[in-house]
């Protein structure tokens, strides 16, 4: 059993959180994966895209997301305030 199964089956998260792009240092987490991980061990996959929508890959239902949100002051770089959010019918 990979080292991720492991640590989801033995403390049972309700929701995996990753950050996908990080702007103060340019680093892009891959997701690939991830969701189907958190599938098997019943767990929601929630990604914060907001220093990544519009600039980086991002496939929701290819990736398993169940909830995806960004915002519009970086990568979109629209007047700040305005959120997106996004659910899965898993959600």
């Amino acid at each position: 059993m990979k080292k991720s199964n492991r640590a989801l089956a033995k403390h049972k998260p309700v929701r995996f959180f990753p950050t996908h792009g990080k702007s103060s240092t340019g680093v892009v987490h891959p997701l690939d994966g991830s969701g189907d991980i958190c599938h098997e061990h019943n767990c929601l996959f929630l990604v914060d895209c907001v220093a990544s929508m519009g600039g980086a890959p991002l496939y929701m239902d290819k990736q398993g997301i169940d909830i995806l949100y960004t915002g519009s002051q970086k990568v979109l770089n629209a007047p700040p305030g305005t959120t997106s959010i996004s659910f899965s019918e898993r959600a």
